[in-house]
């Protein structure tokens, strides 16, 4: 039995980080941190490697979808496809208005920094094949439709170029939507890369 849970309501807030950070925590002090108020402290669970199921899903029941978003991008929900559906279906619409950055950053390409010093580069994020084409049709095609084209960028995220090619190396992307890139994409640099996707995948 833990004898730290009892003990978080008072510790400092360094001393939280640092708890939650810790790879080898055991579970039940994992969801006393989770169950806590303090959301800097969330984010350092969710970064830890080893972060335990009893915790994630605590963390995955606070409302909005800021934590659930991190959740996915580190990968904890990789082989539950209807929690990929829940975050996007329940909140695609408030991250486009708000952060449209974090759409292709949480379903189409992965960077975990890890708190004991690892980092992971993927494009396996586990996204469903039919999340990824409606992002295309609502990240990539409209905004060119629209005349926004790559207007439509800030210091996170960079435009409808930049989300096609996250799409055509994604490992989820449906080959069908690849070659669609292949011959109608206005960006030169995607339709190479979607053509040799093409071959390498075929």
């Amino acid at each position: 039995m833990s004898h730290l849970k009892r003990h978080i309501p008072n510790m400092t807030n360094p001393e939280l980080i640092g708890l939650a950070k810790n790879r080898y925590l055991d579970e039940e002090d994992q969801v006393a941190i989770a169950k806590f108020h303090y959301r800097r402290a969330h984010n350092y669970l969710i970064e830890n490697i080893n972060l335990k199921t009893a915790a994630r899903d605590v963390l995955w029941d606070y409302n909005g979808y800021a934590r659930k978003c991190d959740l996915i991008q580190y990968g904890h929900f990789f082989n539950e496809q209807d929690k990929y559906h829940e975050l996007y279906d329940g909140y695609a619409t408030q991250m486009r208005n708000r952060s449209p950055w974090r759409i292709p950053r949480v379903f189409l390409h992965h960077f975990r920094w890890h708190s004991h010093g690892m980092s992971i580069r993927t494009d396996n994020t586990g996204t469903p094949p039919d999340i990824i084409e409606d992002i295309y049709l609502k990240d990539v095609q409209r905004p060119r439709a629209n005349s926004v084209g790559e207007s439509y960028s800030g210091y996170y995220y960079s435009g409808p170029s930049s989300t096609e090619k996250m799409i055509i190396e994604n490992h989820n992307t449906p080959l069908e939507l690849i070659v669609k890139i292949s011959a109608s994409s206005p960006d030169d640099n995607n339709r190479n890369l979607a053509m040799r996707t093409m071959a390498r995948r075929s």
